[in-house]
């Protein structure tokens, strides 16, 4: 009877490790920091058409040594790249919101979305979610975002 239990517990605990990381069972949150240097970060994190998540980010970032720094709603006192920029505004992930802000895609060449500081979601598509800062030039920016992925449900 013990050797059954004991049997049956690694069976669980195998299934439970090979389900993790084939994606097949998401364990929440997971916990990405985004360099304000990164281009479109691979975050690891596959989400599927229809997934429910909750995205919360944390942490500041300069775009610029001349300017402070920058939650992840991006810089009010910035503005839009279609304003601050209107040149290179169509070089940015999201022109029409502001500079700085916390910016995702699932899949290496999907559609933009604002995250900013929190953000709930319906996945549109199937593929990973990539991050990047609502900038056009990230070589001179500086500091991290501490974003937080959580499926709702937590479990699936």
């Amino acid at each position: 009877m013990r050797r059954a239990a004991s049997f049956m517990l690694l069976i669980v605990a195998l299934v439970f490790v090979l389900a993790t990381s084939c994606g097949i069972l998401k364990v929440f949150p997971k916990t990405v920091v985004l360099q304000a240097t990164d281009t479109w970060l691979a975050t690891g994190i596959n989400v599927d058409s229809g997934d429910l998540l909750r995205i919360s980010a944390t942490g500041t970032i300069s775009v610029h040594p001349d300017h402070g720094n920058i939650g992840p709603d991006g810089d009010a006192n910035i503005g839009t790249p279609t304003v601050a920029d209107p040149e290179g505004a169509i070089s940015y992930p999201m022109p029409d919101e502001l500079v700085g802000a916390l910016v995702g895609r699932i899949g290496s060449s999907g559609a933009a979305f604002l995250i900013g500081a929190d953000a709930a979601l319906t996945a549109g598509t199937t593929g990973e979610l990539y991050m990047i800062i609502n900038d056009n030039y990230m070589e001179n920016n500086s500091g991290f975002f501490d974003v937080a992925v959580q499926f709702e449900g937590g479990l699936f």
